[in-house]
């Protein structure tokens, strides 16, 4: 902020957002496939006897959503990090976020 309180642009939000962008729509690409991979994979983990060999075959299974992963950004406090990942989370128009939360 300046002097004046006035937002400023700022070339490190607006990358994060565009980056964001691209991320969303790989998102959207894999949704079906997400939920599917979060439903088996707790299906297996839920189960009495876990099978590292069962999870590893799931895993090569749907080896497409190694595209689709976590975000982590960094920067001084106060650069706007917070308030980019919660416009984001609250912008994307999926049917379920639950196979957000690993």
């Amino acid at each position: 902020m300046t002097n004046s309180q006035e937002i400023e642009k700022d070339k490190n939000q607006k990358l994060v957002m565009e980056w964001l962008h691209l991320y969303t729509q790989n998102l959207y690409n894999h949704e079906h496939e997400l939920n599917t991979y979060k439903y088996e994979m707790n299906q297996m983990t839920g189960s009495q006897q876990l099978n590292p060999k069962a999870i590893d075959k799931l895993k090569e299974k749907h080896q497409e959503l190694q595209k689709v992963r976590s975000i982590y950004l960094w920067g001084d406090p106060g650069c706007g990090k917070s308030f980019l990942m919660e416009q984001f989370y609250e912008a994307l128009e999926l049917k379920s976020k639950k196979f957000l939360h690993y």
